[in-house]
């Protein structure tokens, strides 16, 4: 049931309420869907119909075709349909948008009613399970928690197994986020996966070569063949590889040089079942933090099939429970490139979010989540 946004006032205390009722564990599952419509495996009008049929009868879908849209979707599943599993159709993109605005949903509504009815805890005002269904370019965050196949597929097995089914039936695996900063500046975001500069650059390049797993392998291809027969694009491109010359910090312990980071609070898979560099345990507190300090060019080309998987590395240190990070510069997160709002590198902190986010797993029988 494909549902516009409505323009009645925006209440929040009101909305929280409904949140708070709408959560309780003796309340029947509610899902909704929230899609992006310019994600890669969801632009097709087939795979836009056969998500329609296994959501059923009754169930609200809001497409959405920018990230602005994102906030009222939210309000619309949420705070007038009552939604407690949260489905979300797209890549880590589209989740990154839609958890940031979730935050800040949440964030209006826990002021509103502290303001009129006093103290209120946070977690009193619960976040929605949240049910990956990728149909992205690249879904690494549904993979963490064993999401595969097409979008409609997982719907509709989530539809079979909950059918009728209280909230407390639904398993969820409480994921850590990162919370990302700019100390001089407004500037935050929260995200599962932190790159840093060499990464954000990294990222502007392999989307030259195309989307998807297909890109990244031709763009890693074309990267090992400039760095060891040369080529226009490694003579132009090679300083965004770094190093920069600036530090990092790491719970305190300070790196003076380094090339790149990686920070993640999930499973970091770059293809199914064959590549994985970073393995988060359940339960494990923090983040795991890849720092490579390798500062040769060429060198670290040739080591980076060594550094996409959980082997220890030359030139490469691993802290599988960090907690802050302190470096300079643009980023990325999930996926998506924030560029630095000054004309120089400006500091950035990475520290563990107080926030979790309610994943459903794929196994949905499953149970210690």
């Amino acid at each position: 049931m494909s549902v516009s946004h409505r323009s009645d006032p925006f209440d929040p205390v009101r909305d929280a309420k409904l949140r708070i009722a709408a959560c309780q564990a003796t309340r029947p599952v509610r899902i909704g869907v929230l899609v992006n419509g310019c994600a890669r495996r969801m632009v097709s009008g087939r795979a836009q119909a056969r998500l329609t049929r296994s959501a059923g009868d009754g169930v609200p879908i809001v497409w959405t075709s920018t990230i602005a849209e994102v906030p009222g979707a939210l309000r619309e599943l949420l705070c007038r349909r009552g939604v407690n599993v949260l489905a979300v159709a797209g890549g880590d993109g589209t989740v990154h948008h839609i958890v940031n605005a979730l935050l800040d949903l949440h964030a209006q509504h826990v002021t509103a009613l502290q303001a009129a009815s006093g103290a209120v805890a946070a977690a009193t005002v619960a976040l929605p399970r949240m049910l990956i269904l990728n149909g992205g370019t690249l879904n690494i965050i549904g993979r963490t928690v064993g999401i595969h196949g097409p979008p409609h597929h997982t719907l509709g097995k989530f539809q079979r197994h909950f059918a009728g089914a209280s909230l407390r039936r639904v398993p969820a695996r409480r994921v850590p986020l990162l919370h990302v900063s700019r100390p001089a500046s407004s500037e935050q975001r929260y995200g599962f996966v932190f790159g840093s500069e060499t990464l954000f650059h990294a990222i502007e390049l392999y989307v030259r070569f195309g989307a998807g797993y297909l890109g990244l392998a031709r763009f890693l291809a074309e990267l090992s063949r400039g760095a060891t027969a040369g080529s226009g694009l490694w003579r132009e491109e090679r300083w965004k590889l770094g190093p920069f010359g600036h530090p990092i910090s790491v719970d305190g312990v300070i790196h003076p040089t380094y090339t790149a980071v990686v920070a993640s609070t999930v499973d970091l898979t770059l293809a199914i079942a064959a590549i994985r560099a970073i393995r988060r345990p359940l339960g494990a507190s923090g983040f795991h933090a890849k720092v490579v300090l390798e500062a040769d060019p060429l060198a670290l080309v040739r080591q980076i099939p060594a550094m996409m998987s959980e082997r220890s590395t030359p030139g490469v240190v691993d802290v599988p429970e960090a907690h802050e990070l302190s470096l300079l510069g643009p980023y990325t997160l999930d996926g998506e490139c924030f560029a630095d709002p000054g004309p120089g590198r400006s500091p950035l902190r990475v520290a563990t979010a107080a926030h979790r986010i309610a994943l459903v797993p794929g196994e949905f029988g499953a149970a210690g989540w």
